[in-house]
């Protein structure tokens, strides 16, 4: 602003130096957002190990995940959970987090609004939690560098994804894309299932 400023009192004009100026302000800006979002990570990261893992049922996890989301009104929300599907053992406020990260993702790929379904069924030593959304989808080319720090296609510090995929890492499980142009996003979370001897539901 100073040099915009300064420019201005000497009647000076340059399309170069104002698109330079505009890219040091986008930059500067990303910087800001990455460490607001890597600040705000940490604090969640600290409390995450002094946690314990606790048991807790899938539709808990997918019915937090829907009511902590901005959701609009052209956008409809489907909750498919199978009826023998184990409760899983996670540090909850990551999955908290891992699970409002693909809502997020998935309501911005449907800015024409369209339908979110999550679902929950076993898959081995498992439970698989899938964001499915009928949005743009993701060009083949770019899936294998969508949980990337940095990278992103609409503009963000890319960091949402690379969290969510680390912190499913940190409760022993995963998270994987499949995606094609045009036909929407499915994001497949998969969580360790607890014993069902063990099923202390909170």
């Amino acid at each position: 602003n100073d040099i915009r400023t300064e420019l201005k009192l000497l009647n000076a004009t340059s399309p170069f130096i104002a698109a330079k100026l505009e890219n040091i302000v986008g930059a500067a800006g990303a910087v800001l957002n990455l460490s607001k979002e890597l600040k705000q990570a940490l604090v969640r990261t600290g409390e995450a190990i002094t946690g314990e893992p606790v048991v807790i049922e899938v539709a808990i996890l997918l019915e937090e995940a829907q009511d902590a989301a901005s959701v609009p009104s052209n956008i409809q929300i489907c909750l498919e959970i199978d009826d023998d599907v184990d409760a899983v053992r996670v540090i909850h406020s990551l999955v908290a987090d891992i699970l409002r990260n693909l809502m997020t993702n998935a309501i911005d790929a449907m800015p024409e609004g369209g339908k979110i379904t999550l679902k929950a069924h076993n898959t081995g030593h498992f439970v698989a939690l899938e964001v499915i959304d009928t949005g743009v989808g993701i060009h083949q080319q770019n899936l294998s560098k969508i949980f990337d720090l940095f990278y992103s296609t609409k503009g963000s510090s890319g960091f949402g994804l690379w969290s969510a995929r680390t912190n499913a890492l940190r409760n022993h499980g995963d998270l994987t894309v499949k995606s094609q142009e045009g036909q929407g996003t499915t994001f497949t979370l998969l969580l360790p299932r607890a014993e069902r001897q063990h099923h202390e539901a909170i």
